[in-house]
């Protein structure tokens, strides 16, 4: 997974400032009648105002999430989680399109919904007792908010250019139907090569094909690769979508604020790589002394293991997380536009990031080693991430960094 580093632009951090002024508010108000306060109308419609997105809060009592239940758009989107693909309905989507009305679109680089998508509402889940938590700042509230709306985006994102794909198939076997010779469906392919930007279709080759399945595989084979293209990256892979929500908040000033918030998190949740390594040596030689408790001895290593179990291959570590998000200052370091003032507030906010950085460790249980070992998929996947991040690393360097430090000497 490659992110694309230009899908999103940097906005202002007037979105992150009013969220934050909101939350302020209502962590003042007493806890049984935060849900239905009429504080959340004001913050659904800044929301509304910047985004055009419909959110609305839902807030539970067990300290778990924060999440975004995404509209019930279509059921088998692949950014949706399996619980959630076996639990949602699908009846928005199959709503819309028995009315032919499944039309909308995103603009990633402003985040500004259109269409049919500033209509349908997603429901943030947001534990009460972790917004009343003093130990989180306003701002790191609004950070993982900005976090969720990301998703969001990303879910639209993915259903706009699905319909796109299917209009499109549809398009061509209507057209190639009618064709009598290669030279004709050559035709019809450079037209929707041109149309949708398909720059890598050979038009000349997939003509030669009759094959309605090898027409199909080639065409979406191509709008997939046009698309990691222009994000960077594949929004189908769920490490993508959460990466690209983290860039999502960041570009609207919350890089510090949700780095912050997540070392937290990662914290509250005693996290594996937030354990120093006389704790991880400690827990790990726990593991093995369970498995012999007579009878349910092999039953709590299980349940140990499955707390611990941090190193699902499709979800980045937490260093990783926060390593973007600093690139992501680092990045914006290299702006003309940006004075010095913003830019000595950046410089403070990689320095926050990196003391973060200091306690984090690339802890692995005894039982990813051993997946490690014995599955060669595991460590070919391994291989890919270290080598996407080398990439990732090679084009966020610190020379930025020394450049920006450069720039702010000689000023008090």
């Amino acid at each position: 997974m490659s992110l694309g580093l230009e899908v999103i632009d940097f906005q202002s951090n007037v979105v992150l400032r009013e969220l934050a002024s909101y939350i302020k508010r209502l962590r003042e108000v007493k806890k049984d009648d935060i849900p239905k306060h009429p504080i959340l109308d004001e913050m659904y419609k800044c929301i509304k105002a910047h985004f055009k997105v419909r959110i609305n809060f839902d807030f539970m009592h067990e300290f778990v999430g924060p999440a975004i239940n995404l509209p019930e758009l279509v059921k088998n989107n692949p950014s949706n989680e399996y619980w959630n693909k076996i639990l949602s309905k699908n009846e928005i989507g199959t709503d819309l399109i028995e009315k032919d009305f499944l039309k909308g679109g995103v603009n990633l680089r402003t985040g500004i919904a259109t269409g049919i998508f500033c209509i349908y509402p997603a429901k943030l889940l947001f534990p009460i007792e972790m917004l009343l938590d003093k130990k989180f700042t306003d701002e790191e509230h609004a950070g993982i908010i900005l976090h969720e709306i990301g998703h969001l985006f990303i879910y639209l994102e993915l259903m706009s250019r699905t319909v796109t794909t299917n209009q499109l198939l549809a398009s061509i076997a209507r057209d190639v139907r009618g064709c009598n010779s290669a030279e004709e469906r050559e035709f019809v392919f450079h037209k929707a090569k041109v149309k949708h930007k398909l720059k890598d279709l050979d038009e000349k080759e997939l003509s030669k094909s009759t094959n309605k399945k090898v027409i199909e595989y080639v065409i979406v084979s191509n709008v997939i690769k046009e698309m990691r293209s222009e994000l960077g990256g594949n929004i189908y892979e769920i490490g993508t979508a959460e990466a690209m929500a983290d860039q999502f908040a960041s570009r609207f000033g919350a890089a510090v604020h949700l780095a912050t918030g997540l070392e937290k998190l990662y914290r509250h949740y005693n996290h594996i790589d937030f354990r120093n390594p006389f704790e991880y040596f400690a827990v790990e030689v726990l593991k093995i002394l369970v498995t012999f408790v007579p009878l349910v001895g092999w039953w709590l290593y299980g349940i140990m293991v499955a707390c611990d179990n941090s190193e699902e291959p499709r979800y980045d570590k937490p260093g990783i997380r926060l390593r973007r998000l600093r690139e992501q200052l680092v990045m914006k370091t290299k702006s003309k536009k940006i004075d010095k003032e913003e830019l000595r507030s950046i410089l403070d906010g990689i320095s926050v990031i990196d003391d973060i950085l200091k306690d984090v460790y690339d802890n692995v249980q005894l039982t990813g080693m051993l997946a490690y070992m014995i599955f060669p998929s595991r460590r070919a996947l391994a291989s890919q991430k270290e080598f996407q991040r080398k990439l990732e690393e090679i084009a966020i360097n610190d020379i930025f960094l020394k450049s920006a430090e450069l720039r702010t000497l000689g000023e008090k």
